[in-house]
């Protein structure tokens, strides 16, 4: 299908442009010359042809230009949306005294109202949830902390401790955190 809106829009742009077959027109004069003043000048099959040929050719051109710029132009555009969701780690807290419950806190940050259905901390290669997790409707910021057993975390990460990130999933996007150290949490 978007084969035949190419085409049908290759054609319209080069009927806007049927001006460049005037060239062939110009040839009509000869046929004048020839009825009013006697003069016979046979003007060659081949130069109609050429300059015809020539007019097409340059009408699609400036076509095909005009076409190509538009989309470039369309998916510049594209390129140039920002997300307006983000969020960012705010540090961390154990709550009791033998570090069964770990908490990290959330900020989620959006200019507009986006439901954050996911929210995940990558570990090793492992994504872990919150035991305290629910979606929930973001209208502007929203901080929060998000409860994580250390012991399941330590395991997920194995031998990887260096660095972890949060993963959140609003509507079919992914977003990332920046990596943060987690040595220092387990």
């Amino acid at each position: 299908m978007s084969f035949f809106k190419s085409s049908i829009s290759l054609v319209g742009g080069t009927l806007k442009r049927i001006y460049w077959l005037v060239p062939t027109l110009f040839l009509d004069p000869f046929d004048l010359a020839e009825r009013y003043f006697d003069v016979t000048y046979e003007v060659p099959q081949w130069l109609m042809w050429s300059l015809g040929a020539g007019g097409l050719f340059v009408a699609v051109s400036l076509t095909y230009h005009e076409l190509r710029k538009q989309k470039e132009g369309l998916e510049a555009q594209l390129g140039k949306e920002t997300d307006t969701f983000h969020m960012e780690f705010n540090g961390y807290s154990m709550l009791t005294r033998d570090d069964r419950v770990l908490q990290l806190g959330v900020i989620f940050h959006s200019d507009v109202d986006v439901i954050v259905d996911e929210l995940a901390l990558q570990v090793g290669g492992n994504l872990l949830q919150p035991s305290d997790w629910k979606p929930f409707k973001l209208k502007r910021i929203h901080n929060k902390n998000y409860t994580f057993v250390p012991a399941t975390v330590r395991e997920a990460a194995g031998s990887d401790y260096g660095e972890a990130k949060l993963v959140v999933r609003v509507g079919s996007k992914q977003y990332e955190s920046e990596p943060f150290k987690i040595d220092g949490l387990l």
